[in-house]
């Protein structure tokens, strides 16, 4: 049983060619690179795939019906009728497809004879769908941490179970679509995408192409794509410690900050800079020396007190050039 088909993508193999995405009731989006995964794993669209699907089973109307294709059919029509997101036009899309994915299964493993009700059988399905929605998020969450330098064991070895799968499609999921001419005007070729996993295997074949990457924000912790530089541990969404900067703009001083209350290296070489830094206004305010012998103890200090700060930005990744 399909009534489900998911999305279709057309694809150019051109650098920063948005993905043209076709939906079911003929409608169609722009979507960047990456675009797709960060609709799907947005808190409203993992609600919307789990807890939403759920609740809706629970008050499906006929769900005390016996079990037969025609109850299956009616239930999942029903439930596809019902869960939408017009925001949210790819998670709703893959949310049928994936659910409906899930039945084909079920029937092909299960005895419907085991479920006294079309409700029973729903949420049965229900639950190896969920499973799929928590792969999803767990290989996403592992891809991005190892790209961040953030993974533990565990999620190095996901994150690298997804790439050894992906580089195997890679020259498939990279080629150009094709556009033929027809009697009614044009055909155009799409990839057919109807699971999640399959989504992300399929962008992250377009990220490797396009050398980008899905990182874990070093300040903030959420997830996002580096721009220019694939190095960048910090996302230019509004920090928050304070929201009319980014976490671009105040990150490294964040983590410097909470460095020297914490790191006993840290703590030491800040008040060494401290004392110099006294050392020099005491030596600018003394009373008992001339004023050559205050600008030359003020210099030598000033020196000191620069080849030590040179210290600490180097320390710190800084160039002093």
């Amino acid at each position: 049983m399909k009534i489900a088909f998911g999305i279709g993508i057309y694809y150019e193999n051109k650098k920063n060619f948005k993905n043209v995405v076709f939906f079911a009731d003929g409608t169609y989006r722009y979507y960047g690179n990456g675009g797709m995964l960060f609709e799907i794993i947005s808190d409203e669209a993992i609600y919307l795939l789990t807890e939403k699907v759920q609740n809706m089973l629970r008050i499906y109307p006929g769900k005390s019906e016996g079990v037969s294709s025609e109850s299956i059919m009616e239930a999942f029509k029903w439930l596809y009728g019902t869960v939408e997101d017009e925001e949210r036009p790819v998670a709703t899309e893959l949310l049928r497809s994936s659910f409906s994915n899930a039945i084909s299964n079920h029937l092909c493993e299960a005895e419907t004879e085991n479920y006294s009700t079309v409700g029973d059988f729903m949420m049965a399905v229900y639950e190896i769908y969920r499973q799929d929605v928590q792969d999803f998020c767990v290989f996403f969450d592992a891809l991005a941490a190892d790209f961040s330098g953030l993974a533990d064991p565990l999620q190095k070895e996901i994150a690298a179970a997804l790439k050894e799968y992906a580089d195997k499609l890679y020259s498939y999921y990279t080629r150009k679509c094709s556009v033929r001419k027809t009697k009614d005007g044009k055909s155009v070729e799409t990839y057919q995408i109807t699971g999640l996993l399959q989504l992300l295997v399929f962008e992250y074949c377009r990220m490797l192409k396009e050398h980008t990457v899905i990182k874990i924000c070093s300040n903030c912790g959420r997830y996002f794509i580096p721009g220019k530089r694939i190095d960048t541990i910090y996302c230019s969404a509004p920090s928050p410690q304070n929201p009319t900067k980014s976490c671009k703009e105040i990150g490294a001083q964040i983590k410097r900050n909470e460095e020297r209350r914490t790191d006993p290296l840290k703590i030491e070489k800040n008040r060494n800079l401290t004392r110099y830094r006294m050392a020099v206004k005491r030596a600018e305010e003394s009373e008992f020396q001339s004023p050559s012998e205050i600008r030359r103890r003020k210099a030598r200090l000033e020196e000191e007190l620069r080849k030590y700060e040179n210290e600490e930005d180097i320390s710190n990744g800084k160039s002093t050039d």
